[in-house]
């Protein structure tokens, strides 16, 4: 993320980010499941925890635009993008805008991936078959580059079977700008908050033959797209979509075919919906190399 956007290596701080990233997330979890909060400015453990998280994440930030300060603008890297755009009066972003900005695609672009490799892996290593199916689709699909994606359709098939069974993004909500009806009878009206589950969506048994089933063959055919929304739909779908797939297809093609995993249990972790629906208790697995 930090490479391909912002043209920064955020390797090194890539722990003081993580860290930062899901200890901020708990407190908005947190607050979302609550009516009442306390006001920001009153010293809670809550709020001292989320001002130590956005410090991180703005240290993060400020040493993104140091260094692109350092070098100059990029090949057309998204903060460059940022930095020149102007609206139709000649108005650019404000810092302000630009930071929030940086912090909203480092944390949507670590998390939602990261967890969808997590029960990608949890899921292989019950379904070694199909483990050896993507190592050998991984080895003839070389060299890698971007353009290995299409190429690894079996792969591919994986990455969305997972995000089927555990979309990362398990809600998504928008705003009613007008009155509304549903085709089945349900009015919504104009103001309201309108929540969809994909986890619910795409486990329905109308939409989904088999749909508690790992079966990611069922990508390599004809599917109803209406019922498989991990990035959301319309006009409002997820900016990453395609930079997820690429992330998210190639590393499970190249660790496939360098490390086979094997199941520590018999039994997945159960989902725990935070921010992203994550395995709870992490993904334990024995890793040996091919």
């Amino acid at each position: 993320v930090g490479r391909s956007l912002f043209g920064s290596d955020l390797s090194g701080d890539a722990a003081r980010i993580t860290a930062a990233t899901l200890s901020g997330l708990e407190v908005v979890i947190a607050r979302a499941r609550v009516p009442l909060t306390p006001p920001r400015w009153l010293p809670t453990p809550a709020n001292r925890k989320l001002q130590r998280a956005r410090a991180n994440l703005d240290a993060a930030v400020a040493g993104i635009l140091a260094e692109r300060s350092r070098s100059g603008p990029g090949a057309g890297y998204m903060l460059d993008l940022l930095i020149a755009a102007r609206d139709d009066r000649g108005v650019g972003l404000t810092p302000q805008e630009i930071r929030d900005e940086i912090v909203t695609f480092i944390v949507a672009g670590h998390e939602t991936v990261a967890s969808a490799l997590a029960w990608a892996w949890l899921l292989l290593a019950q379904n070694p078959d199909m483990q050896e199916r993507i190592a050998e689709e991984a080895r003839l699909a070389q060299p890698w580059s971007r353009a290995s994606i299409v190429n690894l359709p079996v792969t591919r098939a994986v990455f969305d079977e997972t995000m089927r069974l555990y979309p990362p993004a398990w809600v998504i909500t928008r705003s009613a700008k007008d009155a509304d009806a549903l085709p089945c009878g349900v009015s919504i009206p104009a103001g309201a908050l309108v929540i969809i589950s994909p986890y619910l969506l795409h486990r329905h048994p109308a939409v989904w033959p088999e749909p508690e089933h790992f079966q990611p063959d069922r990508f390599l055919t004809a599917y109803d797209r209406d019922g498989f929304i991990p990035f959301g739909a319309g006009p409002r779908l997820c900016i990453g979509r395609d930079f997820a797939y690429v992330e998210g297809v190639l590393m499970l093609a190249m660790l496939a075919q360098a490390f086979r995993v094997t199941p520590t249990t018999g039994r997945l972790p159960w989902a725990d919906p935070q921010v992203t629906i994550r395995p709870h208790g992490g993904a334990p697995v024995r890793i040996e190399r091919r």
